[in-house]
């Protein structure tokens, strides 16, 4: 429910942005009911501190003016104005789900991140030492000058595979890296001229446990395997980003970067068609 809220705030940001308006969220909210992880009253608070404020339809305040008033029960009676805070109902405890019989693995909201070279597969094995030297060097001293580590990062086949835990973080290292990698002459390493970086980022609920393979965790599910598809139709030199990327980060606030539609592009392997943004700095 949080990535689906997300998703539908976030839409709405970018969709105003396109339409040169200003978004507006209304929020039914029975204040008598408990809060829950991903419900009406957590994209309030989330569109308030990111947005402004919501407008509300307190239904508690129109159930109470329906009791107070019988005669109104067989008709339609105009109801007070609805508050525009929430500041004004009262607070509910959160409500957590039940326990149940059988444990089910748990999903987190993660960001993804692949990155590789174009034109890669066309490096003679002359000069492949050399280029996978420098290139997993610039990877670790990027990671290591991060402000936010990555929650996990490791190399997958010929490509660089990282986990974050808000897509913040994960579009301020993208576009970090892509600078870095772009101010390389690669040429050096037997790589063809027009061969650049390229970055993909996807964001959406992943499980973790541990990799005994490994040795550490890792995350694991469908929303990795999308981000791994977006990253062979990214062009070289830029940043794609899948539309739950996109909104997630725009639901977040974030106004240090541009998401500019692409359109519906296919993607790697067979997986469909996905809505795609290039993110870049404003």
């Amino acid at each position: 429910f949080e990535h689906a809220a997300m998703l539908l705030e976030g839409l709405c940001v970018l969709r105003a942005a396109q339409l040169e308006t200003f978004p507006l969220l209304l929020c039914v909210v029975d204040a008598a009911a408990p809060g829950r992880v991903g419900g009406t009253r957590a994209s309030y608070e989330r569109w308030a501190r990111t947005v402004g404020t919501p407008e509300v339809i307190d239904l508690q305040r129109i159930r109470s003016q329906f009791e107070s008033d019988p005669r109104a029960t067989g008709s339609v009676a105009t109801p007070a104005p609805p508050p525009r805070s929430m500041e004004a109902l009262p607070s509910t405890p959160s409500a957590e789900p039940g326990p149940l019989s059988v444990p089910r693995p748990q999903r987190t909201l993660k960001t993804m991140l692949f990155a590789d070279f174009a034109g890669y597969s066309r490096l003679h094995d002359e000069f492949a030492p050399l280029f996978q030297q420098r290139f997993l060097e610039l990877g670790a001293r990027q990671i290591e000058a991060a402000a936010v580590k990555p929650l996990e990062a490791k190399t997958w086949g010929d490509s660089l595979y990282m986990v974050f835990e808000s897509p913040g973080e994960g579009a301020e290292f993208a576009l970090g890296f892509l600078a870095s990698m772009l101010s390389v002459d690669w040429r050096a390493t037997g790589l063809p001229e027009e061969s650049q970086i390229r970055v993909a980022l996807h964001a959406g609920p992943v499980f973790r446990s541990f990799d005994p393979v490994m040795g550490r965790d890792g995350h694991f599910g469908s929303s990795v395997t999308r981000a791994a598809r977006i990253e062979p139709v990214t062009p070289p030199g830029m940043v794609y980003a899948s539309e739950a990327f996109a909104a997630t980060l725009a639901a977040t606030g974030q106004r240090d970067y541009a998401l500019e539609y692409v359109g519906r592009l296919p993607l790697a392997k067979n997986y469909g068609e996905s809505r795609i943004y290039r993110l870049e700095r404003r």
